[in-house]
């Protein structure tokens, strides 16, 4: 039976095994000490580790590469073996583009000295991937160049790996590409304006139109041939008409993403290696240009990101895992299990709460990066000969104990409902970026939208940028400080897997897509209860016509530039005259519900004060409560403590209850508990008897609790960390 993914896990054989690996650098280490570190990645519990293999490390020369012969540190084969007699699957990260902390992120640097291959900036110049210890020529996925490189390095790391297989060796998963192939250079018009992307950019319109005349139709032009056609450089809408030429450019750059990836995986399986499972990694969380849906649909078994965050990057780990939990046939993510002196300098405490974190948020499946210590890698469990380091090491053996007596990757975290993060309004964004097209990193990590600005647009006088953000945070912030979990999947979910929540709530402006727009109001008249607003959509993503709302929701009869609603001031509201007001404030109805065949919509016509990442929002906290107990979405396990968050997990082999303390500041909530449960801590045994114990909770603490009825009675727990 071949390997596949399960949302649980890999299954092989038909059983279903946690994904949860060790990621080591064996040709960092002498190979004296592969054995002594492999003996302790199993005693930590782990069954599978992630080894990277660079290009650069084992390319010798032009065409040549050493696999052992002359250095015993770089015997990949040797490696596998012993991965093989010491029962530990294997997934091999081979790049090409491998990071590893190395010069060049595992390129050969004379492949970068060749310009046929390399990407180009919208202004014509060889882009830099900022990426340390030095920034070196980013290569261009939509090279043929490329791939014929690439391919004399897949010859000679596939004749490694084939023989060893799986069943016949260790190797059950390929990585074929780390970050997504744009290395950082995500900004709309940042890449890839070499010839190769544009003639695929062409390829892409004339697959996604079919002939020039439709192409013309739609942009309003007079083009003879796609040959004619050339990309946007910046954002210079003028009039709306313009806007499907550059949504369909923005479009073109997530097909990019996974265009790349499918050729890489694709030569891989030609090379004998279609019996795994093929992986790609994501650099951040999984929104424009990177898509979930398209890349596990047309690129990869499955995608993930990597999670490189602290204590204090609790939020962000929060959004990502709860997207991947939504989107991904198996919520993965790389973790560190140290860190890069070069980078961000990550505690062990930090590390330890950013673990606990993904795994509350929905995270099924993890990488630890890297579990020994190397040059350019510090604060591993191990040392960089095999040598136990604790706490750490202590951390990831109770870690995996604790994995495996509750089987957490079998339970699912209990959210019934759903904030969609609507791609039509990220790639929006992504138009109207201000750092576009340089890199797009956030000074001092503010949000990406206040660095966006629309420009005038005849159509569009009121802009989702910035206020879609404001909508979704706060929205966030308000159903976290209610109590209620949801996840948030991208708005491409499918139409069945939408139809499993019980309330969706979706941001929405004057355009949307129209496959949206039919997908939200099917799921309505199907039973869901659904909420929208500020504005109801009346044109698609390209601006044209397209209202299937209009005749479900209501006009508006006056408009509100400010509104007190009992002390949070509602912006640009609209005031509506309808039968079922769910909102009112000095007796205007701002938000009403419009019932459908066996569910409803809600509306919320006005727009939200921004919010910070501490803020306490008790007004949005209560409209968030009432809408969830509209769809009979009751809080599980609530906090006392608005900043505090719990989730809970259920379907494996024992209730898990996980609490986060979200601000800078101690925490000492009450949890209300069920008649008779007790909460234990999973690492440390310390148990809280109802109804509604105390817990203490440090800066940006995460704690694990097995719910029970009886303390200690049929309850494996992990020791002390």
């Amino acid at each position: 039976m071949p390997l596949q993914i399960g949302y649980h896990g890999i299954i092989l054989g038909g059983i279903e095994k946690p994904f949860m690996s060790a990621a080591l650098h064996y040709w960092r280490h002498d190979a004296s000490a592969w054995g002594r570190i492999l003996d302790r990645v199993r005693e930590a519990g782990f069954a599978m580790v992630s080894i990277t293999i660079p290009w650069s490390v084992h390319e010798t020369s032009n065409g040549i590469f050493d696999f052992g012969k002359t250095d015993d540190s770089k015997s990949l084969g040797k490696f596998l073996n012993l991965c093989f007699e010491k029962e530990l699957f294997v997934v091999a990260v081979l790049g090409p583009h491998t990071g590893a902390e190395l010069n060049c992120s595992g390129y050969p640097e004379r492949i970068l000295e060749r310009e046929d291959l390399l990407a180009r900036t919208s202004d014509g110049t060889f882009a830099l991937a900022p990426v340390p210890p030095r920034f070196y020529p980013v290569p261009s996925y939509a090279s043929s160049a490329f791939y014929e490189e690439t391919a004399v390095w897949y010859d000679a790391v596939c004749k490694e790996l084939a023989p060893r297989m799986h069943p016949a060796g260790p190797v059950i998963g390929v990585q074929a590409d780390s970050a997504a192939t744009m290395l950082r250079r995500t900004q709309c018009f940042d890449l890839d304006y070499c010839d190769a992307a544009v003639a695929l950019y062409r390829d892409f319109l004339r697959g996604r139109h079919g002939d020039i005349q439709t192409v013309n139709e739609l942009y309003g032009k007079r083009h003879a041939r796609f040959a004619d056609i050339l990309p946007p450089r910046e954002f210079l809408p003028g009039a709306s008409s313009r806007m499907p030429y550059f949504v369909d450019w923005s479009e073109f750059k997530e097909f990019l993403v996974y265009y790349g990836a499918n050729r890489l995986t694709g030569m891989l399986k030609e090379r004998g290696l279609g019996g795994a499972f093929t992986l790609m990694t994501y650099p951040w969380l999984p929104e424009t240009p990177f898509h979930l849906f398209g890349t596990e649909g047309a690129a990869a078994d499955l995608a993930g990101v990597e999670l490189f965050a602290g204590r204090e990057d609790y939020a962000r780990v929060r959004d990502t895992a709860r997207a991947l939990a939504a989107d991904s046939r198996l919520p993965f993510c790389t973790m560190g299990a140290g860190c890069n002196p070069l980078g961000a300098p990550y505690s062990f405490d930090d590390r330890q709460s950013a673990v606990l974190a993904a795994l509350m948020n929905g995270t099924k499946a993890a990488n630890h990066y890297l579990f020994a210590d190397c040059d350019r890698w510090q604060g591993a469990p191990l040392s960089r000969d095999g040598r136990r380091r604790n706490p750490a090491y202590s951390f990831y053996v109770n870690l995996n104990k604790f994995l495996k007596d509750t089987g957490l990757n079998k339970a699912r975290m209990q959210a019934r409902g759903a904030l969609l993060r609507m791609r039509d309004y990220e790639r929006f964004e992504s138009l109207c970026s201000l750092s576009s097209p340089a890199p797009g990193f956030s000074p001092a990590g503010l949000p990406r939208d206040w660095f966006c600005a629309h420009p005038p647009m005849d159509a569009l006088p009121e802009s989702p940028v910035r206020r879609y953000r404001r909508q979704w945070r706060t929205w966030q912030k308000g159903f976290s400080q209610a109590g209620v979990t949801l996840e948030y999947p991208d708005s491409d979910i499918s139409a069945e897997a939408l139809q499993s929540y019980r309330l969706v709530v979706a941001p929405s402006f004057a355009f949307m897509n129209t496959a949206l727009q039919k997908k939200l109001l099917v799921y309505a008249l199907k039973g869901g209860v659904l909420a929208l607003g500020p504005r109801v959509p009346e044109m698609d993503e390209y601006l044209l016509p397209s209202a299937r709302f209009a005749s479900h929701l209501l006009d508006p009869v006056d408009y509100i530039d400010e509104l007190d609603y009992n002390g949070m001031m509602l912006r640009r509201a609209q005031v509506f005259d309808a039968p079922h007001a769910f909102v009112e404030s000095r007796g205007k109805c701002v938000a009403y519900e419009r019932p459908m065949e066996r569910g409803a919509i809600i509306f919320l016509g006005f727009m939200f004060p921004d919010y910070t990442d501490i803020d306490r929002t008790p007004h949005a906290a209560e409209l968030a409560r009432r809408l969830a107990a509209r769809a009979g979405i009751e809080p599980l396990y609530p906090p006392d403590d608005p900043l505090v968050e719990t989730t809970l997990h259920t379907g494996g082999n024992a209730n898990v209850l996980f609490a986060a303390n979200t601000a800078p500041d101690r925490a000492n909530p009450r949890i209300r508990l069920k008649d008779g449960e007790i909460l234990m801590d999973a690492f440390s045994g310390e148990s809280f008897p109802g109804p509604s114990p105390h817990i203490p909770l440090g800066p940006h603490k995460v704690r694990a609790f097995i719910v029970t009825r009886n303390a200690g009675k049929n309850q494996s727990i992990p020791g002390d960390i």
